[in-house]
Formats: C-alpha cells, sequence, structure tokens
C-alpha cells in the first residue's frame, strides 16, 4: 500500500486493480458563463488535472456523458461532474437529478457550482444526487479541496466496486468448485458411476418416495463371474479395465432419472430402479448380462465360454 498524492494506491493479491492518480480523471465543467469555466479549468490544471472538457448547457453535458445513447459506456465520458445550478434552459438541479437516474452515472460525483449557499438550494441540490458545492465567486483552495475530495471518493468507489466483483467472482468460482467436489464425493473414481455412499443415500431416498405413492422399488446386484481368477491371470489393470467396460454397460442401463447404476463393492455393481415390477426388473437384468456376453471379453479362467460373464440378483418389493 502506498500513499500518491493523497490516495491510496492498494492492490489486491491478483494484482487486478490499481487506483488511478486523480489528476488522470476526467472532469466535465458544465456552466454558461465562459469566463468562469476558463478559470476553472485554470485552476485545476495548475493544480494538475489534465482531462477537462468545459460545456454551456445542461443538453450538452447529456452528449459528452453519453446519457441520451444508451449503449455508450460510461465509464469512457467522464470521472466528475462540477454543475452550475443556474443554467439557461435546463437547471443544474433537473440536470443533477436527471443525471443520477441513470444507474450508468449513480457513481459518478456532482459538485454543484451556485452563487449563494442557501440551505433550501443546498438542500435540493442533495436531494437531486448532488455529492458536494462549490459557492461563487470560486476560490482556488475551496474548489482543489471539494474536488480533491470528490474524486477520491470516486477512486474509492471504484476500488469498492472492483473488490465486490471479485468476491463476487470468487463466490462463483468457490460454489462451482464445491458442486464439482461434490459430484465427485459420489462417483467411484474407477467406473465413473456412482459410488456406494451415494447407492445408500438415493436407496434410502427411493425408499421413502416408493413409501409414500406406494410403488414398487426393484434393485438389482451384478456381479463378475470368476473375477479374481481373472486378475490372476490377466493383472489388475487388465481387470480394471473390465469393471470399466461392464459398469459402462450397467451405467447405460440406468436411462430414467429416478434410475441409478452404483459400483457396490469390488467387482459388484447395482442398480437401483425405482416405479419398476419385478418383470420389468428382470428384465433389464438380462438386457445387462446379454450385453457384457456380447462384449466378449476373453477370460480362459472363466467356464463355460472362456469370456467375462456377470450373475444378477434382482429383488423387488413395496416399500412399507
Amino acid at each position: 500500500v502506498t500513499i500518491r498524492r493523497g490516495v491510496l494506491d492498494m492492490n489486491s493479491d491478483s494484482g487486478s486493480w490499481r487506483a488511478r492518480d486523480t489528476r488522470d480523471m476526467r472532469i466535465l465543467i458544465v456552466d454558461d458563463c465562459l469566463e468562469l469555466c476558463a478559470l476553472v479549468t485554470h485552476f485545476l490544471r495548475q493544480d494538475g488535472y489534465k482531462e477537462i472538457v468545459e460545456v454551456t448547457s445542461a443538453e450538452a453535458a447529456y452528449e459528452v456523458i453519453g446519457l441520451t445513447n444508451p449503449l455508450q459506456d460510461p465509464r469512457k465520458a467522464v470521472d466528475l461532474i462540477l454543475l452550475d445550478i443556474d443554467l439557461p434552459g435546463t437547471d443544474g438541479i433537473e440536470a443533477c437529478r436527471r443525471i443520477n437516474s441513470d444507474p450508468r452515472f449513480a457513481d459518478v460525483p456532482i459538485v454543484m457550482v451556485s452563487v449563494c449557499a442557501d440551505m433550501a438550494s443546498l438542500q435540493e441540490s442533495f436531494s437531486a444526487g448532488a455529492t458536494d458545492y462549490v459557492t461563487k465567486p470560486i476560490r482556488r483552495r475551496e474548489l482543489l479541496t471539494r474536488v480533491g475530495a470528490a474524486a477520491r471518493l470516486k477512486l474509492e468507489i471504484e476500488r469498492s466496486n472492483t473488490r465486490e466483483r471479485e468476491l463476487l467472482e470468487a463466490k462463483r468460482g468457490l460454489e462451482s468448485a464445491n458442486e464439482v467436489l461434490e459430484r465427485l464425493s459420489r462417483l467411484d473414481a474407477l467406473t465413473g458411476i456412482a459410488n456406494r455412499r451415494c447407492f445408500e443415500e438415493v436407496l434410502e431416498r427411493e425408499w421413502s418416495r416408493m413409501k409414500r405413492g406406494g410403488h414398487a422399488l426393484s434393485f438389482i446386484l451384478l456381479d463378475i463371474d470368476e473375477f479374481k481368477r481373472y486378475n490372476d491371470r490377466y493383472g489388475h489393470p487388465a481387470g480394471d479395465e473390465v469393471l470399466r467396460k461392464v459398469a459402462a454397460l450397467v451405467g447405460r442401463a440406468a436411462h430414467r432419472p429416478g434410475d441409478l447404476a452404483a459400483r457396490y463393492g469390488g467387482e459388484e455393481l447395482a442398480l437401483i430402479l425405482p416405479e419398476t415390477p419385478r418383470e420389468g426388473a428382470r428384465k433389464v437384468a438380462e438386457s445387462v448380462r446379454l450385453a457384457v456376453h456380447r462384449l466378449a471379453l476373453r477370460h480362459e479362467g472363466s467356464t463355460p465360454g472362456g469370456r467375462v460373464t456377470i450373475s444378477c440378483g434382482v429383488a423387488t418389493c413395496r416399500p412399507e
């Protein structure tokens, strides 16, 4: 953290935000008196402000800041406005109110300029959204003090908004990462289908749901035959590949929203089939068994057939 021209220059850990120098801010002067505009510009330039724009009416100010163009980015317009109260046509208070009514300019400080600082005018100005005021005749020290305070306020708002956006982005990123972690915590790392924890949660939930509706709940347990012999003969990496292929077939069998395919443990896989009668569950089990048979995965240690096979058990009940 460093102090530069009286303004805190703060960097987040990511280095994504750095306060601008207040003298780099673009200031809009709105006054129909050209002599006063020239004097104010002179004082500001003496103090180091570089970008200064002068206009003589509220309508011209609207054009400069892009109030009449909803597609214009206000961040490219002005950072601070010095606005005379007594303008021809639309007066300064009404102009201030209109500018502040547009959310794009809510963070742009407006310093009112008035011949007299009577309480009624000041109260009306602040109600319209003004940040501060300067009285005529313009005194250099008062002008620079109030402009400097408004400029620092603008930078603080920018810093706060940027930090808020960063926190929101970090929050969204954390939520997204947590969602991913939650999904991963419910998946079996080897097969990519649900793990035992997820299986137990879904079974409990579906049991309660079927109990309320009086529907049948079916469960299939699938076991790869002679799997220990397969691992002993071909090695565990080959056994893992068989598990993945069989699990993929089981996963495709769980095609309805309430169905779940899971790795129950070791070479055992499971299917939860809500609202499925016994005969329907038997057909699903047989379709998976045939699909594994059609894979024709070689297994010399298995009898009969010399290929990988599975055995399935089916149970159906109406939870109560």
